[in-house]
């Protein structure tokens, strides 16, 4: 299978503004019907979960929430079948959701989500992973929107690392 126009697009050229992007989601939109086509009983194809999940990232930056989510959860079920759960692939597009649905207001979602790749990355990362900092802070800031403490569950100092007294 070749990568289609679209993955090149994106890869050399970028976005190019508006009307670059709307084009990349022309092409993407393309890919998609092509791949779709000659993978629609497989569903593990990653190649089918990167235009997926670009494809619906271009959405999320027009504001097209509604239509980007089903891209973002489909390309987040791909992931998780090819790949596992808790690769770390998998888990940016568990972010990637995490944010889609924190913008739509879907806090609950969203911190599930967030909590999810926060506690995986811990594990397999260590707590001071810039990675599993992010997360952490994409957690801590959903929680804060909602007047809820990260201390108050459990989480917070642990992770924010050693703190220096000044007198």
């Amino acid at each position: 299978l070749h990568q289609g126009d679209a993955w090149w697009w994106m890869r050399g050229v970028g976005w190019g503004g508006r009307k670059g992007r709307g084009h990349a989601v022309r092409l993407l939109q393309r890919d998609l019907e092509e791949i779709g086509v000659r993978y629609r009983a497989d569903g593990n194809d990653t190649l089918l979960s990167v235009l997926l999940a670009r494809l619906g990232l271009l959405l999320k930056e027009q504001d097209k929430l509604d239509e980007a989510e089903p891209l973002l959860r489909r390309s987040l079920k791909v992931k998780e079948c090819t790949l596992g759960p808790d690769h770390q692939n998998t888990l940016h597009s568990v972010h990637n959701l995490g944010l889609l649905l924190n913008k739509q207001g879907k806090l609950d979602q969203a911190k599930s989500l967030f909590r999810r790749t926060f506690a995986v990355k811990e594990c397999t990362l260590g707590p001071y992973h810039q990675s599993t900092l992010t997360s952490v802070n994409n957690l801590a800031e959903l929680l804060m929107a909602r007047g809820e403490a990260m201390h108050s569950r459990g989480w917070g100092s642990a992770h924010l690392g050693p703190t220096t007294q000044t007198r």
